[in-house]
């Protein structure tokens, strides 16, 4: 407000005013734009009303000429609020030692730190390069023609021929993109973008130059560390009509339309080679950044703006999340003050509608964010940047509007919407959640596969399903004639081997070799020795009581087997299951915590009462059960070795329980095992994956 010894501030000569677009209650609007600052604002009726009776210099006499002369109906108090949004904007000059003050003050609020600059750009930083005024003015005849109606016919028409042709041999483009996956593949799709960027940003220059409008720089825009074209084309505050602005809004989409639909249909027509490779990544990159930035809303992109001029509101996010915190206060802690400004219930539940839907939208953004950022970057500056993206744009945003309820404290009061958020949140600090599900496995105590060490031959008849077996008893014999004519080479060389040493004293000849001779007979005894041991493994003995379970199927005394071919699969000792247990449920496990077990097919039973008998006191470092397995069809997420190790994608232990009311299991079963460990609370569980992770990630 002006103080009544302040004196009337004096606008600024340099400040231009254009007439701007209708809205669509048909009142007109003005833009007032800021050279200096390169700067425009947007005015309604009322606002220019009263800057065009500036010069009366009284907020009194400004709204009484204005009720007598026109039908709006404002008060000095209207008057004032103009007063302030010039002064704070910079729009006046400043006099005497007031004005220097008032601007030193506001130069102090915006003077913004290198570090608070760092925080809040990193991801995104625009750096100025040149100004392209002159050279769109050059171009612009040779691309003049695609704003024409028939340009854009053909180009919507090879966009959708372009997407249509893709979703029909959506498996083909999809197979291909995956061998994109490397090296060169990655220095592909980064030149990809750069291009499919670089068109989007032209679009928006020239259809700006085809309005008349000025093209002020195009520079970098570095998005995650990653350069991109960004064009200025905020004279398009300028335009009076609304359907300029969303030609220049749709023109970089459009372009990128154009780029992708000539790739795709060029991926489809080119003979396989690094053109082809080509195509498909700038096809690939272009649509999904299409669909996935320029065609949401909920970032400050195309869609965005296209969006503010359909509802005719400009700053729709500032506009719409003032709106939808105000509507929050109102329902869940009871604060019914006037909106932030008056608008109809239609635009009210447009707001509220955007800017909850934003909210959600950034908090699973950011949190993304927060990973990428960690794994781009070594350890500590990872930590560093993952906690700014968690603390600064997800924790501060909620710290401050808490701390906005509680100002308003003494005007608030319990609505349903506020008790029921009330029992939400106190909900997740009661301990009430008990069971600990986990993948699991019921099979026997003991199990071995015997597995043909070597091609060999099968003597013996291989035994029957459900036969039993002692400690051992003989379970089934191999011979291999390879080993068997090895070793009778190896003993006649033995032989000759012990007569030559054992006679190297009767000639100097014979002595002179004796040496080398001991060493060879050691050789070929140890070669001996390896043979034997291995034919002893073609005789299979059984290291248990136990039944036969499996054996291998068309395989008969005398054929050939394969080396490492599975013949007899035993099993022996009771039932018990086997789960893998994850690390942030394992404080809450302990020997005697019952439960049941699930099996994943319904033909199979259960459930099955369980009781954990003992925990592993390590994580589990290869998974021996591949029935596990989620690459080989089980349910514990793994990931496979170069020699076939099943590794678990996450730490997990190994508890073991027994079955109630079973000798030994009809088949190996997989399926989920729900424990009844100690009680705990969402709240509690949440901390506990993020105290894991600390853990797990504390190591530099």
């Amino acid at each position: 407000m002006t103080n009544p010894g302040e004196p009337w501030p004096v606008l600024r000569q340099e400040l231009s005013i254009t007439k701007g677009p209708v809205t669509g209650h048909g009142a007109p609007t003005y833009t007032i734009h800021d050279p200096v600052g390169h700067r425009f604002f947007r005015l309604g009726w009322l606002e220019m009303e009263i800057l065009s009776r500036w010069s009366m210099s009284d907020p009194e006499a400004i709204a009484k000429d204005i009720t007598d002369k026109t039908t709006l109906h404002p008060t000095a108090e209207d008057v004032q609020k103009v007063v302030m949004f010039v002064k704070n904007n910079g729009l006046n000059i400043p006099q005497g030692r007031a004005g220097t003050g008032w601007l030193k003050n506001m130069a102090a609020r915006q003077k913004v730190s290198p570090l608070m600059f760092l925080v809040k750009n990193y991801l995104f930083l625009r750096v100025p390069l040149f100004k392209p005024d002159r050279f769109l003015n050059q171009t612009l005849p040779l691309v003049r023609p695609l704003f024409s109606r028939k340009a854009l016919f053909i180009i919507s028409l090879l966009a959708v021929l372009g997407l249509v042709m893709v979703l029909r041999n959506a498996s083909f483009f999809r197979r291909d993109l995956e061998t994109l996956f490397s090296i060169q593949g990655a220095i592909m799709v980064l030149l990809a973008m750069g291009i499919s960027k670089a068109a989007h940003e032209l679009g928006h220059a020239y259809a700006a130059k085809l309005l008349g409008l000025r093209v002020p720089s195009i520079g970098i825009a570095l998005m995650c560390f990653y350069p991109l074209l960004w064009t200025d084309t905020t004279e398009a505050w300028k335009c009076r009509r609304r359907g300029d602005r969303l030609l220049i809004g749709l023109s970089g989409v459009g372009a990128e339309l154009a780029l992708a639909a000539l790739a795709s249909l060029a991926w489809l027509w080119l003979p396989p080679g690094l053109m082809r490779d080509m195509a498909l990544t700038l096809a690939g990159v272009t649509w999904i950044s299409t669909l996935a930035i320029n065609a949401n809303p909920f970032m400050r992109y195309d869609a965005y703006y296209i969006l503010s001029d359909l509802f005719e509101m400009p700053m729709l996010q500032t506009r719409a999340f003032a709106v939808g915190k105000w509507y929050l206060r109102k329902k869940v802690i009871g604060v019914d003050k006037e909106p932030p400004e008056p608008m109809s219930s239609k635009a009210v539940a447009m707001c509220v509608i955007y800017s909850w839907c934003t909210w959600i939208y950034r908090f699973f953004l950011f949190l993304g964010i927060a990973f990428l950022v960690y794994h781009m970057f070594f350890k500590a500056l990872g930590i560093v940047l993952f906690l700014v993206e968690i603390i600064w744009f997800l924790g501060w945003p909620i710290v401050k509007e808490i701390r906005e309820w509680y100002r308003l404290r003494t005007e608030a009061h319990l609505t349903p919407w506020g008790a029921l958020l009330l029992f939400v949140v106190i909900s997740c600090f009661i301990p009430w959640r008990s069971s600990v599900v986990a993948p699991a496995i019921l099979d026997s105590e003991k199990t071995y596969t015997f597995h043909s060490p070597a091609g060999a031959l099968l003597e013996s008849q291989l035994p029957a399903v459900g036969d039993k077996v002692r400690p051992g008893e003989i379970i089934l014999q191999l011979a291999a004639p390879d080993i068997d004519f090895q070793l009778k080479s190896r003993a006649l060389a033995r032989r000759a081997l012990e007569i030559q040493t054992a006679n190297a004293g009767l000639a100097t000849e014979l002595w002179r070799d004796y040496g080398a001779q001991r060493e060879e007979l050691a050789g070929v005894i140890a070669e001996e020795a390896a043979l034997n041991a291995s034919r002893d493994r073609m005789v299979f003995i059984a290291p248990f009581y136990g039944e036969v379970r499996e054996v291998a199927l068309d395989v008969t005394p005398g054929q050939w087997v394969a080396a490492k071919e599975p013949l007899v699969y035993l099993i022996g000792g009771k039932a018990v299951v086997e789960v893998m247990v994850p690390e942030e449920d394992l404080l809450r496990l302990s020997p005697g915590d019952q439960g049941v077990f699930l099996p994943n097919s319904v033909q199979s039973g259960g459930p099955y009462k369980i009781k954990v008998i003992s925990i592993s006191p390590g994580t589990v470092a290869e998974i021996n059960k591949p029935a596990l397995a989620s690459v080989k069809g089980g349910p514990l997420p793994s990931r496979q070795g170069p020699q076939g190790q099943l590794w678990p994608e996450k730490a997990v232990y190994l508890a073991r329980c027994e079955v109630e009311g079973m000798a030994s299991p009809p088949a190996a079963l997989t399926g989920m095992a729900n424990l009844h460990g100690r009680r705990q609370s969402l709240a509690g569980r949440a901390l506990s994956y993020v105290g894991v992770a600390a853990v797990r990630e504390s190591g530099f």
